[in-house]
């Protein structure tokens, strides 16, 4: 009812996709960053009278639901980390490592989207 609890950036930092319970539409919740990340494409949103069901939801996301929504959260879980101070960015290194050794998938989705980002980098060098 208040809004993105502060648990939703721990969440989407260590790799999690974020579930948001919520009655009516995610865009009438006050939303961090809402002003250039849209994040209801990266969550999963269940009703509050749902929640009951929550285990057979989540067993019924298919591999290309997980995988788009993991697309969408890898888009822009490193703007909510704040990575200047070098014990930080060590720690978070460490914290993405361990989670992608956990999860190959998430290790595929995270490769699939540096090289897509090398390709687009390399045709705008091209064009200038």
């Amino acid at each position: 009812r208040d809004g993105w609890p502060g648990l939703f950036e721990d969440a989407a930092l260590h790799g999690c996709i974020p579930v948001v319970v919520a009655g009516g539409e995610i865009g009438g919740l006050a939303q961090p960053f809402s002003a250039v990340l849209r994040l209801s494409s990266a969550v999963l949103k269940v009703r509050p009278e749902e929640l009951p069901t929550l285990p057979s939801i989540l067993g019924g996301i298919t591999e290309q639901q997980e995988a788009a929504l993991r697309a969408q959260l890898g888009k822009w879980w490193h703007r909510m980390a704040w990575l200047s101070h070098p014990w930080v960015r060590e720690q978070a290194a460490a914290l993405v490592e361990g989670n992608l050794r956990k999860n190959p998938r998430v290790r595929d989705v995270l490769e699939q989207q540096q090289r897509q980002q090398q390709q687009l980098l390399s045709r705008m060098g091209r064009r200038r």
